[in-house]
């Protein structure tokens, strides 16, 4: 049934309304990730066309507006199959439609993770470094490519120590 619902997406959506295609969108978003979590890595190409012809129809954007989770799975779909270009591309282009209240914060957080994977750990830990984020899962995952970043270069004293932040940083969300 899946298929059939990502031909109908790809070729007949001219057929449904706005709201409907946006809900099927989602309908087969919401697919792809337990496919993913299952280790159906098959599918990280499926959510990238998915996400690819979503936001550059504007059928992902709700009312103008991107949502923060629609960018980092957008870029975090094209990293996943190794389309660097497009997911910078993509970072420039389509930040002015983020809410400007997180706007930068995700753009350093999705620039980080490009340059991260691309193997480039001096510009990633560059664009860790500006922002503080207000998303706690966000931040963990920022602090751990940071890590990752020190670890990599052998900077171990840096590694150390924000291993020893990151461990007071847990224990006060704890309580």
């Amino acid at each position: 049934y899946f298929n059939n619902l990502e031909h109908l997406i790809h070729h007949e959506m001219d057929k449904f309304q706005h709201s409907e295609v946006r809900s099927l969108y989602l309908a087969a978003l919401n697919y792809c990730v337990p496919k993913i979590n299952q280790g159906r890595h098959d599918f990280y190409q499926k959510a990238f066309d998915l996400y690819k012809k979503g936001v550059e129809s504007g059928i992902l954007l709700e009312n103008g507006v991107l949502s923060r989770y629609t960018f980092l799975n957008t870029v975090s779909s094209a990293l996943k199959t190794l389309e660097y270009d497009w997911a910078e591309n993509f970072i420039h282009k389509f930040q002015p439609y983020l809410d400007e209240k997180q706007r930068q914060g995700t753009v350093n957080f999705s620039l980080s993770r490009l340059f991260f994977e691309k193997r480039d750990y001096n510009k990633a830990q560059q664009f860790l470094m500006q922002f503080e984020y207000d998303d706690m899962l966000q931040n963990i995952v920022a602090k751990t490519m940071l890590l990752r970043i020190f670890y990599e270069k052998e900077e171990f004293d840096a590694f150390e120590s924000l291993l020893e932040s990151m461990r007071t940083y847990l224990q006060r969300k704890e309580a």
